[in-house]
């Protein structure tokens, strides 16, 4: 990985903020103020689609100043037709897109491959900006994605569930600057509530999605068979 360009990544960013003993003892989660974290931690447990929920955080995410352009979640699921599922949001969409993957389908999402590959190598956050040098031919497929978007940054970050099963979370933005410190740091710290959240609504939320979006490819008892790879039985 060492043709990545080097960005801190989301520890060291924490580490920064407590360098001092008596700094490291006063620690607390969340670091600073997060709007979006409490409404995700305390008034989700009523809704039973993760698609509502995803499009609902990153709603809230853009009113409390984070320059989220695109977001996306990814979730392997256990089904005899689909191996994975995609929830994308962007800025201006009434609803987020849902999109199923065949067991064997490559996705047609680029930033989600690279990501994966990057994290299987074993790094805990993956960023890239169109002004990054020394890429490799992937990172310049991902770099021509985003000029073409029109977006000035990307960071994606593991989803690790239960079983070692791991997914994928991922953000950018078209801010000139990019995203900054306290962005970065605001985001970082929804990761951990995050699978939390899902995994608790994930029996019935997914096999949901799936019907209720998807009924007319395949009879619903089919559906009602899939769930999240890692979700609590």
């Amino acid at each position: 990985m060492s043709d990545l360009p080097r960005f801190p990544s989301g520890s060291e960013r924490r580490r920064d903020r407590w360098n001092d003993d008596e700094q490291m003892k006063a620690r607390v989660w969340p670091s600073c103020p997060n709007p979006a974290l409490g409404w995700l931690a305390n008034a989700t447990c009523g809704e039973r689609y993760l698609d509502n929920i995803f499009f609902e955080l990153c709603r809230r995410l853009r009113a409390q100043k984070v320059p989220i352009t695109w977001a996306s979640v990814f979730l392997q699921i256990d089904h005899p037709q689909w191996s994975a599922l995609q929830v994308l949001w962007r800025h201006g969409m009434n609803e987020p897109k849902l999109v199923l993957s065949s067991p064997g389908e490559k996705s047609a999402d680029l930033f989600y491959e690279r990501s994966m590959a990057a994290i299987g190598a074993g790094v805990d956050e993956f960023r890239i900006r169109p002004e990054g040098c020394c890429m490799s031919d992937d990172d310049m497929k991902l770099i021509e994605c985003l000029r073409r978007e029109l977006l000035t940054d990307y960071v994606a970050w593991p989803l690790p569930f239960t079983q070692g099963k791991c997914n994928l979370i991922y953000f950018a933005t078209d801010r000139p600057c990019g995203f900054r410190d306290d962005d970065l740091l605001s985001l970082s710290e929804l990761i951990p509530f995050c699978p939390v959240c899902w995994r608790y609504a994930s029996r019935t939320a997914w096999r949901m999605i799936c019907s209720r979006r998807m009924s007319g490819r395949m009879p619903g008892r089919q559906f009602l068979a899939a769930r999240p790879r890692g979700a609590i039985a």
